[in-house]
This record gives C-alpha cells, sequence and structure tokens, in this order.
C-alpha cells in the first residue's frame, strides 16, 4: 500500500561506497515505474581516511613537496564578487598593485575543453565581469584553473553566468581538485542546482576538504544546463581557504611587509615566484633611466603613481629572472643527484613538454627551438627538395617538413646529455595538403642508437587527417629512459605513398640527466626483454600450429625480405632453427604454370636465394602458394626479380587469393608497375585484403619489361595476419556424432614408412600382400580398396590401374578438375608422404 515500508536483511561480503536499486521486472501494476520515497541502511559504517594524494603517480615528490609549503594568507569569504579571494589576491600581487586578470597574465593557467568560436579566452574565468565565456555543447565539459606554485585548502568557492542569456546556466556539475593537475577528487557535486538563473549571475557555495592542499580546482559537467544543452556558461571562478606556497628561498625576506624588521606576522610577504611568472610572459618592461614609467611617458621627472607602478613591476620582473635562474639550478643540482623531473600533458602543444622547457632554457628565456639552439640533435631520412630542415620538428610553428617517397623514412631527436622517460608523445602533420598524413609507423627509444625498443607500434592509425592536425598517444612504461627517440614509418601514408609528413613533435615523462648510472642497465633490461618476448611469442605460436589449434598473430614489415614475414616463421619454426624453405618441409605447397627447361624448380618462389625461376612465354602465366591449414590476411607483399637479366621484369600482373583453388579474387592489380626493373632486385607493395585465404598466387596479365611474356620471378614473402585454424578431420561431415564414435574406436594396425619412390613399405602395398602375408595382387582390381575417376578416356586402363606397380596408360579425358580417387574402405590412414607414378604413353 501507499506509504508502506519494510526491511530486508542483506548479506554482503564487502563494504562499498555506493549503493542503488535497480528495477529489474515490472511492478505490481504490470508496468515499469520505480516508486520509492524512502531508504535507510543498517549495519557497520567504515570511515576511510581521507588521502589527497590518492592517485598521484609521483607520490614521493608530492608527498615531500606538501610537507614543505608554508602559510602564504587567509582568503575569508564575505559576500559574492568581494576582493576577499585567492583570485583577486594574485591579481593584485598580494593587495600591492592594481587589480589586473591574472589568467590574461598566466600568473593563473586557465583551460576549457572545447570553446565556441565567438567564447572569450579561457582566462575570462578569472576576471571581474560577466563576459560570453562558453565551451562547445558536448558532454563532460570543463574549464580548469591551475594556481601554479600556490596551494588552497579551500572552503569557498564562487561561480558567475555568462553575459549572453539568462538560459544555458549550470545545472549540474561537480568541482574537481587535485594536487599536482593529474589525479582528481570531487569536492561538490551539483544535481539540479538552480542558484544560477540569469545572466551574471553569482553564487557561492561551501566546500569542506578536510585540510587538503590543492593547486588545481575543475568546473565539469555531468549533466544538461538548464536549456537542456550541453553549454557550460561560466565567465567567474573564485575560492577562498588558507593559501600556501613553496617554500623557496626568498630573495625579500628580509623586508617585512609591515616596515618592522623582525616583526611578527599572520602571513608571509607576498612571493612573486608564487604565480609561476617569468619575464617573458608579459610584454617588455623598458627598465631604462628616466621616463620608462606609464606606456607614452615623455620624461617628466614627477614621479607619477603609474610611474611608480611600472618601476615596481621592474623591479618584480628582475626579480623574476633572478629566481627562475635559481629554480634552474636546484633542478640541475635535483638531476644530477640521480633524481627525475615529471612533465605531464595537459594538450597538444601545450607548455609542459620537454622540448617546450629545453626551448625556454630550462624556463628561464624565451622560447627558441631547442634544435637550433644547439640542445638537442634531429636527424633524418632524406628530406624533400622543398622541406624545410629536419629540425623543423622541433618547432612550435606548421611548416612544410617531409621526407622523399622511399621506404622506412625516419626523424630522429638526440637529447644528448639528457634522457627521458617518456609517457606520451604528440605529432602535428604539415601544413602542405590534408593527405599524405601518417598511417603506419612506430616510435622506438634507445640510448646507442643501435638497439632500438619499440615503444608503440600504428597500424592503419588514423588519427591525423589534415593539415596542422596535431595528437597525442600515451605510451607503455617500460620501466627505462632513452636518450634518443625516432618516429619510423613502417607502411604507406593515407596517400598510399611513402612520403613521412611531420612538423611537429612534443615529448612527455621524467626527464633525467646523464649522472644517473642505473639508466644503461635499464634499458639494457628492457631491450632484452622485449627481444625475449617476441621470441618467446613466436615459439609459443609455433607450438600451436604444431598442435592444430587456433590462433592469430601479426607479422609487420620492416624492410624487403627481413626475418619478419610469414613465410620466414615458416621456414625458422618460429625462430627456433635454422631457416629452410618451407615448401620442401611440407609447410606450404607451391606450383606453377609451365617452366622453362633451365629454371630452377618452382620451390625457389618461397626460397630466400635469387635464382632463375621463370615460366613458359604463355598466356596469364602464373605461380603460387598454398598454405595449407593455414590462412594469411597479407597487409604487405614482397616480390623478387630473377637472376638471370635486368630485362623479363614483371610490368602487368595480379595478385590473387583462393580457399579452394577454384574461386579466385583479385585483391591488388598491377599496370606498368616499374618497381622491379633490375636482376635480384625486390619491391614491397601494401595490400588491403578484405578477408583471409589459404591460397595465393601472382598471375600475370601482360607484357612483362621486354615485351615478352615469361613470368620471371625467384622470391615472394608475405607480412600481416597468420590465422591458424582447428583441423578438424570431421569438417563437413554429415553424421558427425556416428562418425566421432567410429574415430573414438578406431585402433592402431600397421605403420608404412616412406623410404624410397617404389619401396614395398606403402599402405597399398601392405593391402595388396593381405598384410605381407601372401603375394602382390592390385587391390584395386580385387576391390579390397575402391578406385574412381571423374571421366576416363576410352583406350584408358580402368581406374584400378592407379593401385597397380607398373605404367600403363591410365588418363581421363581432357576437361577441367578432372580427379581420380581411390577408398581404402575400412582402414583409415595418418598419412606422412604419398607417391604418383605417370603413365606409360608419352612423356
Amino acid at each position: 500500500e501507499k506509504g508502506a515500508s519494510h526491511t530486508w536483511p542483506v548479506q554482503s561480503r564487502g563494504a562499498y561506497r555506493i549503493w542503488r536499486i535497480k528495477q529489474t521486472g515490472l511492478n505490481s501494476n504490470k508496468h515499469k515505474y520505480l516508486a520509492c520515497s524512502g531508504i535507510e541502511f543498517y549495519g557497520q559504517l567504515f570511515l576511510t581516511k581521507f588521502d589527497p594524494l590518492a592517485g598521484v603517480s609521483n607520490r614521493p615528490q608530492c608527498e615531500k613537496m606538501m610537507k614543505s609549503l608554508k602559510f602564504l594568507h587567509k582568503a575569508k569569504f564575505q559576500q559574492n564578487n568581494d576582493k576577499n579571494g585567492v583570485v583577486y589576491y594574485v591579481g593584485t600581487r598580494g593587495g600591492r598593485s592594481n587589480w589586473v586578470n591574472p589568467g590574461a597574465r598566466k600568473w593563473i593557467v586557465t583551460d576549457g575543453s572545447s570553446l565556441m568560436r565567438d567564447s572569450q579566452p579561457a582566462y575570462a574565468l578569472c576576471g571581474r565581469i560577466s563576459v560570453r565565456c562558453v565551451t562547445q555543447p558536448l558532454e563532460n565539459s570543463w574549464m580548469k584553473v591551475d594556481f601554479k606554485n600556490l596551494y588552497i585548502v579551500p572552503t569557498h568557492y564562487s561561480l558567475r553566468h555568462y553575459i549572453s542569456w539568462d538560459t544555458e546556466a549550470l545545472r549540474n556539475w561537480i568541482l574537481e581538485a587535485s594536487f599536482d593537475g593529474h589525479s582528481w577528487q570531487t569536492l561538490r557535486a551539483h544535481r539540479n542546482d538552480t542558484q544560477l538563473n540569469h545572466k551574471g549571475a553569482v553564487a557561492t557555495w561551501e566546500l569542506r576538504a578536510k585540510g587538503a592542499k590543492y593547486r588545481c580546482f575543475r568546473i565539469r559537467q555531468i549533466g544538461v544546463n538548464s536549456n537542456k544543452h550541453y553549454y557550460l556558461s561560466c565567465s567567474g571562478f573564485e575560492i577562498y581557504g588558507d593559501i600556501y606556497q613553496i617554500a623557496y628561498a626568498n630573495p625579500k625576506k628580509a623586508i617585512s611587509q609591515s616596515g618592522q624588521p623582525g616583526g611578527e606576522q599572520n602571513s608571509e610577504p607576498f612571493d612573486a615566484s608564487l604565480t609561476g611568472q617569468v619575464p617573458w610572459d608579459n610584454e617588455p618592461v623598458n627598465s631604462g633611466g628616466k621616463g620608462s614609467g606609464a606606456p607614452g611617458s615623455k620624461g617628466t621627472s614627477g614621479a607619477t603613481p603609474q610611474d611608480s607602478g611600472a618601476d615596481e613591476e621592474s623591479q618584480d620582473m628582475a626579480l623574476l629572472r633572478e629566481m627562475a635562474r635559481q629554480e634552474k639550478q636546484r633542478l640541475i643540482h635535483h638531476l644530477s643527484a640521480g633524481n627525475g623531473y615529471p612533465f605531464y600533458y595537459t594538450k597538444d602543444f601545450d607548455e609542459c613538454g620537454i622540448l617546450h622547457f629545453l626551448g625556454t632554457d630550462w624556463r628561464t628565456a624565451p622560447w627558441k627551438n631547442p634544435a637550433e639552439m644547439g640542445v638537442v640533435t634531429v636527424t633524418s631520412s632524406r628530406l624533400g627538395k622543398d622541406s624545410l630542415p629536419a629540425t623543423a620538428i622541433c618547432g612550435r610553428g606548421v611548416g612544410r617538413c617531409v621526407c622523399m617517397a622511399e621506404k622506412n623514412n625516419w626523424f630522429m631527436i638526440d637529447f644528448r646529455n639528457l634522457y627521458i622517460r617518456v609517457t606520451h608523445y604528440t605529432l602535428r602533420h604539415y601544413d602542405s595538403w590534408d593527405t599524405e598524413c601518417l598511417r603506419n609507423w612506430v616510435i622506438e627509444g634507445s640510448i646507442d642508437g643501435e638497439r632500438w625498443l619499440v615503444l608503440r607500434q600504428h597500424q592503419n592509425d588514423q588519427a591525423l587527417n589534415y593539415k596542422g592536425q596535431a595528437y597525442t598517444w600515451a605510451l607503455h612504461d617500460y620501466g627505462c629512459a632513452f636518450r634518443r627517440l625516432r618516429i619510423k614509418q613502417t607502411g604507406p601514408n593515407n596517400n598510399n605513398h611513402y612520403f613521412l609528413a611531420c612538423s611537429g613533435f612534443e615529448c612527455y615523462g621524467t626527464l633525467y640527466k646523464e649522472d644517473n648510472t642505473d639508466i644503461e642497465g635499464n634499458f639494457t633490461k628492457a631491450y632484452n626483454e622485449q627481444q625475449k618476448m617476441k621470441q618467446l611469442s613466436l615459439v609459443r605460436f609455433w607450438q600451436m600450429l604444431s598442435a592444430g589449434q587456433a590462433g592469430v598473430y601479426h607479422f609487420t614489415y620492416s624492410e624487403d625480405f627481413d626475418e619478419n614475414g610469414i613465410l620466414y616463421f615458416l621456414g625458422s619454426q618460429g625462430g627456433q632453427k635454422g631457416w629452410k624453405n618451407p615448401a620442401l618441409t611440407d609447410e606450404v605447397a607451391v606450383c606453377s604454370s609451365a617452366l622453362v627447361k633451365d629454371s630452377t624448380e618452382i620451390s625457389y618462389f618461397v626460397g630466400r636465394d635469387t635464382v632463375r625461376l621463370v615460366t613458359k612465354p604463355e598466356d596469364n602465366a602464373w605461380m603460387q602458394v598454398d598454405f595449407k591449414d593455414k590462412l594469411i590476411q597479407p597487409s604487405y607483399y614482397t616480390l623478387k626479380h630473377y637472376l638471370s637479366w635486368d630485362t623479363e621484369c614483371l610490368r602487368n600482373w595480379i595478385l590473387q587469393a583462393s580457399n579452394d583453388g577454384i574461386h579466385w579474387v583479385t585483391v591488388k592489380k598491377h599496370e606498368e608497375d616499374s618497381a622491379l626493373s633490375e636482376k635480384g632486385a625486390s619491391h614491397t607493395w601494401p595490400v588491403q585484403s578484405r578477408g583471409a585465404y589459404r591460397i595465393w598466387r601472382i598471375k600475370q596479365t601482360g607484357l612483362n619489361s621486354n615485351k615478352h611474356k615469361y613470368l620471371a620471378c625467384s622470391g615472394i614473402e608475405f607480412y600481416g595476419q597468420l590465422f591458424l585454424t582447428k583441423f578438424d578431420p570431421l569438417a563437413g561431415v554429415s553424421n558427425r556424432p556416428q562418425c566421432e564414435k567410429m574415430m573414438k574406436s578406431l585402433k592402431f594396425l600397421h605403420k608404412a614408412k616412406f623410404q624410397q619412390n617404389n619401396d614395398k613399405n606403402g599402405v597399398v602395398y601392405y593391402v595388396g600382400t593381405r598384410g605381407g602375408r601372401s603375394n602382390w595382387v592390385n587391390p584395386g582390381a580385387r576391390k579390397w580398396i575402391v578406385t574412381d575417376g571423374s571421366s576416363l578416356m576410352r583406350d584408358s586402363q580402368p581406374a584400378y590401374a592407379l593401385c597397380g606397380r607398373i605404367s600403363v596408360r591410365c588418363v581421363t579425358q581432357p576437361l577441367e578438375n578432372s580427379w581420380m580417387k581411390v577408398d581404402f574402405k575400412n582402414l583409415y590412414i595418418v598419412p606422412t608422404h604419398y607417391s604418383l607414378r605417370h603413365y606409360i604413353s608419352w612423356d
């Protein structure tokens, strides 16, 4: 009945923070309404110890920093729009100057998820007036303020609605805080909060921080606004509470703010370094003699308030320069002691990256390209004639920096005496075209420039799509640092070319100096582990293949006929043994149209040697490889021209695939392709296959480079995915249960071991001698073995001649897909070899 209540016992195996009831069927009225007006819990309540550093990656460093913070000022809330908040405190330099927007001066760093084009910049969040500051209408939009060197124990915070409309006001959002700018904790959640209800409206909320100190604060929208949209509209942020600063040595320490040296104070003098400002953040301040104060001054002798303010700002700039130099020296000492310094990614090409840091001389000078300064060294494969120098990839602008259209292009950055334990990296496409974007590449790390550790492999990565676009990727932590980082192209770009177009690179992670003796050892350990894991994965995959198990493995192309291909894998048994031609070990089967008399045998088609392998000059000449019980879906394939001449090179052909040898799919078509131009030359082409196939062949569709029909090719290799299909000897049988039962009941009878052609060890001979107990008779003629053929010629011997011991005329009619068959009736064979004999009539 309405208002009824009930209590149920609960057996919970653990303690949890969030609890919910979820309806799983219809209610008492056969509807889906969930009607409930109250809930209560009984049991154990656990109070967890609050951890303000929960989730930070560099916890020991953060704990040390937190302990070193000293109290600076108390910002106490009185009323909305008062002048007591932390933002106002920073904007007036601790009350010592007139107000300026600290976000515009970069004393506070502001940011937003994605602002509208007609929005004011994100620093409007630190302003004192209502303006149009609004994000795009996307879920989980956010705005953030970072107080840099200030840490706050918040007690209240205020927000101001924008100026454009009374609607689009915040209704569902959370305030999050962070000590390091990366791990966030929710301070307050708002659900259908209606306090902001007209343009320019201001509201303030109380916070309970439990004594925790935070540097960054973020407004994140978790639902629709008052107009049922996802615009985040906010043109003002203020926060109140106790302000703390990092305990830097203060050059002004001897100066008492009250004018009483040595007097006790409730708060420290405002330290200019707290804004994190460096001298180049603002326009240059003229520090000359008279008249160097207010802009437009003509050298009047009277000191105006503007003059004294400019003098004070000039002094502050000098102070900041000195503090920046001191900070650099402290950091050098910190790194020289074997410690690391972290750089965290916030957005593409922000000012938080390592190359930006080096370009500002460790934040002591205006930014310059660190490669042009000689701080890092950039090298590359051959650049295009109209390309910018390779150093442009360390720049901040968008330009035309592109390698020539060659395979395995690369850019490498050498950090010289610094080492990076990289966590993220950013690339920017060049400015010439929306095409030629990277699709297939790896980023590698090295210490010596010889051993390279693959940090991330990109295959058909479509993140970059237009000129000037940037994108950032996270990297796996291998537990080691690198002196060199390299971008290496492993396949064609999105225009199916081999141009490597890149006009920007940035990286993030932990910076170390070479004094750290563990760097070399950690790298060697990680490199050896990666090589070991690669080899173990190949061995394991080979074991799966040998056991008839299902599986898949991707083989990545590096260079023509390297040791990464599928045929090399099969020939080396997963790298466990020296390579042997896989056609000779029965891993694959090869065949072709008719070969010329002086050609090597067709098995060399899957070999590694350059030989004379060439078909007769016939229409539609072909060479084929059958992977038997394996399927491949290639991403690249390689061909090698034969040994005899520079001519007779392939020009017009197709790559085809099939699963039955009858129905063929054309996967790639070549017309007047001149990639092969001399004897022994090889080339690799990208392949876009929509499926995996067992049989692959190249089929000539036109004349070769010498206007002949010879198909000359002495090698093929495939890269891509190799699928192991689980072998099923009963695939396709109609009475499977009965066959499975019969298979289980079979018992071993005899082992027929091959020794040589025409020996007497085979199964047919065993049946024809009744297991060696009588003289030989043709078992097909006695019907102990049933033989058959598709359609025999009139002058042919019967099909049972197939089981005979002498050569006779046994031949079908000249029809496609002709066949001959033997049925051992109640005998079942696990075959290892089979032999055929040609008929007696003709060679």
